[in-house]
């Protein structure tokens, strides 16, 4: 539950930071981005191009976390969330660096909403492979849409055996720790980069950091 707490968190966090910095450009999802391609083509937008980068390095960096997966089907999952956490957050630190190195203009805006971009897609990743968590925690309209339902299961399930219920429930409790770590963190990014700019995509850099060694450690006393 932690661990679908933060990531959705970082989800939010650098979704929220990357809308109000790129000019409503978002990067922990496509729908937005695909819609907002379509509408171009009536009406033209000066971040179209970025749009369709931000796809492209989206597709790029769930590929990468899949390619992570390939050579390690002997690992543990949590083995295997590590390892695409840890290549998420290199992508994460190279945002914090593009933003601190280069000058302001659209190389340093494309470097930023690419390598963003690419560290949500691995992160969205973790949610399809075999191996993953299973709960979306970069696009939260599936979790919003379960919500209800899962709300419904558990009253319903009120009179019906325990595995039932207890099922029920801890859907439900699922989806809400997803939704409201999302927007704890949306609130958090739209808040850090509006005062200092990308460089405090660092937080959450620096939680994914913190979630890597608390995880390991636990690994070793195991």
């Amino acid at each position: 539950m932690s661990t679908i707490a933060l990531l959705a968190a970082v989800a939010g966090f650098v979704d929220a930071a990357c809308f109000l910095g790129l000019n409503e450009v978002f990067t922990a999802h496509v729908t937005g981005n695909i819609a907002g391609l379509a509408s171009s083509l009536f009406k033209p937008s000066p971040v179209a191009l970025l749009r369709v980068e931000v796809l492209i390095a989206f597709a790029a960096g769930a590929v990468g976390a899949r390619i992570i997966t390939l050579g390690r089907k002997a690992d543990t999952p949590m083995r295997t969330l590590q390892c695409i956490v840890a290549n998420e957050a290199l992508w994460l630190a190279l945002v914090v660096a593009a933003e601190l190195l280069l000058v302001d203009g659209a190389l340093k805006r494309y470097a930023i909403a690419g390598c963003a971009s690419a560290a949500m897609g691995c992160q969205s990743a973790a949610s399809k492979l075999p191996s993953g968590i299973g709960l979306p925690t970069t696009v939260m309209t599936s979790n919003y849409t379960q919500w209800p339902i899962s709300l419904l299961e558990a009253l319903l399930a009120r009179g019906s055996e325990a595995s039932q219920r207890n099922a029920a429930f801890a859907s439900l409790v699922s989806m809400t720790v997803a939704l409201l770590s999302f927007a704890v963190g949306a609130i958090a990014g739209a808040a850090c980069e509006s005062g200092a700019g990308f460089v405090m995509l660092g937080i959450p850099l620096a939680a994914l950091l913190v979630w890597s060694a608390m995880t390991a450690l636990r690994s070793q006393r195991a």
